[in-house]
């Protein structure tokens, strides 16, 4: 399973706000939600695509139900990004609330398949389970495209 440390001084998780998330970088029509080490990709993805929403969420429960309402209402394609095993994860958890809340677009879940992940380096983890910057950027320009 994933051995790491969370590095990037430059979003420091200060004065946090239970159940309220950060907005990064405010887009337009494609939202991407990180959790955890997940985040540090989010960054470099922002860097590539100024007019994605950046969205790190700092805390799994409570969802940031303010701020996925808005989602919904706005229309936004949703891809959630996450450095743990999708059923039961986060993901799956935004899954069910977008569902309760006529959610009418395909949320795009990237984590660990069901199956036994290996222990190692977080980021190479991440790679070979194709929750990496490729994999999302290929993505992220079809969901442009169809917009």
């Amino acid at each position: 399973y994933p051995k790491g440390f969370y590095s990037n001084k430059e979003y420091a998780l200060e004065g946090l706000k239970k159940g309220k998330w950060e907005i990064i970088q405010k887009g337009k029509r494609i939202a991407l939600i990180t959790v955890g080490k997940a985040f540090e990709l989010g960054l470099e993805l922002k860097n590539e695509f100024p007019d994605i929403e950046l969205i790190n969420a700092t805390s799994i429960k409570p969802l940031d139900t303010k701020l996925l309402d808005k989602l919904i209402e706005n229309d936004y394609e949703i891809i959630t990004i996450e450095d743990n095993q999708i059923i039961g994860g986060f993901g799956s958890l935004v899954l069910l609330y977008l569902n309760k809340n006529n959610y009418k677009k395909k949320l795009h879940i990237f984590g660990y398949d069901d199956k036994f992940i290996k222990q190692g380096k977080t980021n190479e983890l991440m790679d070979e389970n194709n929750i990496n910057y490729n994999t999302l950027k290929e993505l992220i320009l079809n969901l442009k495209n169809m917009l």
